[in-house]
């Protein structure tokens, strides 16, 4: 027995060492001091993510992955961003959800990937859009272009949904699409207030892909 108690006591104070490693980084310590999730890689290294889970666990606003050996932050996510996180094949995949106006109503889609794996010991981290699973038919675009040029000034929701609709011909290739975008605040706004945000938002989102497809 005396043994047993001996090596308790020798592990104890590594396997305390162990769970503090996961310790929520210092700026989302506040649901809970340790990691919601851990995802372990091949190399031995330890992911710990961070953050507001919803939907019963199924997606993630608010958070972050860090390193639990470090406790380093690898990447984080603000409170309007919605994602699924998903590990397989040595790889943390990152989905960020956007709701879109797809077939005639608005559905959650995952535009924008991240990805997080290790190649020959060192720590990689790659992103992409996917295009595909914004694309409109060539009604659809027409449409989008119309509902543009006979809209009213007004600072609704009605606007901004024109305004999706727009982002969303222009990733499926109209050039008419993205000059009407652009020209969507001088047209239809004045923004003010939650439809500024929603806006500014969507254009943000509009250059950062914007970049990514003239790389």
């Amino acid at each position: 027995m005396k043994l047993v108690a001996l090596i308790v006591l020798i592990w104890l104070p590594v396997f305390a060492h162990g769970q503090q490693k996961c310790a929520c980084p210092e700026n989302y310590n506040y649901e809970k001091p340790t990691a919601d999730k851990t995802y372990k890689f091949k190399n031995g290294q330890v992911i710990g993510l961070c953050g507001f889970t919803e939907d019963k666990g199924l997606t993630y606003s608010e958070f972050a992955l860090f390193n639990c050996a470090t406790n380093k932050i690898i990447a984080e996510w603000s409170a309007t961003a919605t994602c699924t996180v998903t590990f397989s094949n040595d790889t943390l995949k990152i989905e960020k959800l956007y709701l879109f106006p797809i077939k005639g109503e608005y559905k959650n889609i995952p535009f924008r990937v991240v990805k997080i794996y290790f190649s020959k010991g060192t720590f990689k981290k790659t992103s992409y859009y996917q295009p595909s699973l914004l694309k409109y038919s060539s009604a659809e675009i027409s449409n989008a272009i119309k509902l543009y040029k006979t809209g009213k000034r007004a600072n609704t929701e009605a606007n901004i949904e024109i305004a999706d609709k727009l982002f969303c011909a222009f990733v499926s290739g109209s050039k008419e699409a993205e000059v009407c975008f652009l020209s969507v605040k001088e047209k239809l706004g004045p923004f003010d207030g939650a439809i500024a945000e929603l806006w500014d938002s969507l254009l943000n989102l509009y250059k950062d892909y914007k970049k990514y497809v003239q790389k």
